[in-house]
């Protein structure tokens, strides 16, 4: 399930949903659905009857959209098309919410109108000239939060910024994944500290112009109302205070990720801090959406104090367009109290207000295309140099990155050696030079998927690191450190998609593989299997060596019972080890005992017990449930016969991957290569290149 299209199409509706059920207990009940009315008349059936219809239609039509947000998040699992459906509901949601709001305003209207309800009034407007000289004082003490967290968020960037990344997210999904990256500079670095500073200032600055602002007083009782209008606008200060620090926390916390080069900011860290400055707005709102109205002067208390005045608010429905846009040209002020819903609103009919409105449209438009990442511009393809540290060994490596769009998050391949000393692009010189890993690197290359290769222990850059001086002290685990490593470098890049990590292993490497995949995190999304090491290591070579024998025989070159006589010693002698006795190799053809003596060695004997006793069923059953996998074999593979593969493909099927793909690969040897290929051939088998380019297909990222 898309995360961006379940914040995007269910969260983000249903939180607007629930605002547009609060709307009408937000305003003050002279003015129902943005309708003017006398305050005696607030409770006339046309009004009252309008709020359940209006709620019923909110329920019965907006509801089904986060529902079917979810639904559709379920239809784009990687992301696909998630920029644009993703908003579709919150502009369902937004039309529905109109459309109630509308059929509502207008059916309070019609009785308005057909019951002459201010006919025989006397209408009036009244002022409170107190509040101009004795002006609400401004809430520093609710601003502190905002510039203490701004000044942190600068003082950590500035500490951290020698150990920032080199390349920086800048551009986010819906769902928090990082979309685009821009190289490192004060400017880009401290982006999150100028929005603290925007936001601050610019919320700063409402606060004080609605403590400045017009006055909307009742005029039967002006003096409570102007009482209720102060207790109005300094909740409503505070909490607007209190919603610019959430935001700048929310940025505080983003920016903490894009300095560690995150490539994902979960999207419940900067949305928490916003969900809580909402609800205090929402709050504030409830609790003093009737202090300006008529309701302030209903309590007791300020009743006997002020008798009524006689006088109803003048009817001033001409100056708002739908109870909504404020246009009067008369008025001098800038912002007014919205008539339905929280907050304040512009006069339109002001020069400087709308000027003040287009500017503020028009910085908000600057910023977002001067950050908006270069979607047309193409990268190419490059080859990167890495390095990373495991276990106190430096181990050197190569990121290959194909050909892709400004910003372009690609899947990204691990790609896992056989055993030996065997190098990052799948050689051990000067013996064996085939390029079976750099070719599968220029495979993916084709298909838009990035891929990491590197040196293991004893092998090209990395030799032997902190083994040097005791080899024999390294055994199976370290070199599954090593690749587990090196994924979270690949992870870790600035072009990688945390969603699509993939894992390709060829031999031994595909153990690793498997044993990888159980511990990293996130999990690999797909994992291919070329050649697997699919048998214990002892049980392998004794079935590889027992196959040799047997040709010897067949060719003329010993005869049966020599044959036989050496596969019983050679059981005897892995027997011999795996119960940690001295193996015994006397009676057996020099090459079979030159090769188990130099295995149970004390300089291999450490790796070969660890490996021996991994088992590859046991580590199939291990990956996580819902992988996508692909097990290739060939038909000229000695190493890993086909037929031995029955008993591995049935300990994957156990573990409930999402796929699983068996290809029988014909005429193709154990390096990947066509069996006929001369040695030292770099070359991949046409059958091979078909089977990565249909493992690597749901996760393509072509420019």
């Amino acid at each position: 399930m898309n995360m961006a299209v379940v914040v995007s199409g269910a969260l983000v509706p249903a939180v607007l949903l629930v605002l547009a059920w609060l709307m009408p207990s937000l305003t003050p009940p002279d003015l129902p659905f943005g309708v003017r009315i006398p305050a005696a008349r607030r409770n006339e059936p046309a009004i009252v009857g309008q709020l359940r219809p209006y709620r019923r239609w909110l329920v019965g039509w907006g509801a089904v959209v986060p529902v079917a947000g979810c639904v559709l998040a379920g239809f784009f699992p990687d992301g696909a098309g998630a920029e644009v459906v993703g908003t579709v509901p919150a502009f369902v949601v937004l039309a529905v919410y109109v459309t109630g709001y509308t059929r509502a305003r207008r059916a309070v209207l019609a009785a308005k109108q057909a019951g002459g309800w201010y006919e025989g009034l006397r209408q009036g407007v009244a002022a409170d000239t107190s509040l101009r000289t004795s002006r609400q004082p401004f809430p520093w003490l609710w601003a502190l939060p905002s510039v203490l967290l701004t000044a942190a968020t600068a003082a950590i960037g500035a500490a951290r910024y020698d150990d920032m990344p080199q390349r920086l997210p800048m551009y986010f999904g819906f769902d928090g994944t990082a979309v685009g990256f821009a190289d490192k500079s004060v400017g880009v670095a401290f982006v999150p500290v100028f929005g603290q500073v925007a936001l601050t200032a610019l919320i700063t600055a409402t606060v004080w112009a609605v403590l400045r602002g017009r006055a909307d007083l009742d005029p039967a009782r002006p003096v409570a109302s102007a009482a209720g209008h102060r207790r109005y606008v300094a909740r409503m200060g505070a909490a607007l205070l209190v919603l610019a620090a959430a935001l700048d926390l929310s940025m505080l916390l983003a920016a903490l990720r894009i300095w560690d080069g995150a490539g994902e900011i979960p999207p419940v860290l900067p949305l928490a801090p916003v969900a809580f400055g909402l609800a205090v707005l929402v709050v504030a709102a409830a609790r003093t959406a009737q202090d300006s109205g008529p309701a302030a002067a209903d309590g007791p208390d300020e009743s006997t104090v002020e008798p009524d005045s006689g006088l109803v608010h003048a009817d001033d429905d001409r100056h708002w367009r739908a109870g909504i846009v404020y246009v009067n040209r008369q008025d001098p002020a800038l912002l007014v109290r919205k008539r339905f819903g929280i907050g304040w609103t512009v006069n339109a009919g002001n020069p400087r207000a709308v000027l003040l409105l287009l500017t503020s449209v028009a910085l908000v438009v600057a910023l977002t295309v001067a950050w908006r990442a270069p979607e047309h511009t193409t990268i190419a393809a490059t080859d990167r140099d890495v390095t990373f540290t495991v276990d106190g060994t430096l181990t050197y490596g190569t990121v290959h990155v194909p050909a892709h769009r400004a910003g372009q998050r690609l899947a990204a391949a691990l790609l896992l050696p056989g055993s030996g000393t065997t190098d990052r692009d799948g050689n051990q010189p000067p013996a064996m030079v085939v390029d079976t890993l750099a070719l599968t690197a220029n495979a993916l290359d084709a298909d838009g998927v990035m891929s990491l290769r590197f040196d293991k222990y004893d092998s090209g850059r990395t030799g032997p690191g902190a083994y040097r001086d005791d080899p024999g002290r390294i055994d199976m685990a370290a070199f599954t450190r090593q690749a587990e490593a090196a994924y979270a470098v690949m992870r870790d890049q600035p072009e990688s998609d945390p969603r699509a990590l993939l894992i390709i292993g060829h031999s031994e490497g595909a153990l690793h593989a498997l044993l990888a995949a159980h511990d990293v995190s996130p999990a690999p999304a797909g994992l291919a299997l070329l050649a697997p090491q699919d048998q214990r290591l002892l049980d392998l070579i004794s079935r590889q060596l027992g196959d040799q024998l047997d040709q010897l025989a067949a060719a003329g070159r010993v005869d049966a019972a020599t044959a036989a006589s050496n596969k019983a010693g050679i059981t005897r002698a892995v027997a011999d080890f795996r119960a940690e006795r001295a193996a015994d190799t006397s009676g057996l053809l020099p090459p079979f005992a030159d090769l188990l003596n130099g295995l149970f060695s004390p300089y291999n004997s450490r790796f070969v017990r660890t490996d021996d006793a991994t088992d590859p069923l046991q580590a199939a059953r291990g990956i996580p449930p819902g992988t996508r996998v692909e097990v290739t074999c060939g038909t000229a593979d000695s190493n890993v016969p086909c037929d031995t593969l029955p008993p591995f493909t049935a300990a994957l099927r156990e573990t409930g991957t999402a796929s699983l793909v068996e290809r029988r690969l014909d005429g193709v040897d154990h390096l990947l290569r066509p069996a006929a290929a001369p040695p030292q051939t770099k070359v991949l088998d046409p059958s091979v290149l078909d089977a990565l380019h249909q493992f690597d297909q749901p996760w393509r990222r072509r420019a």
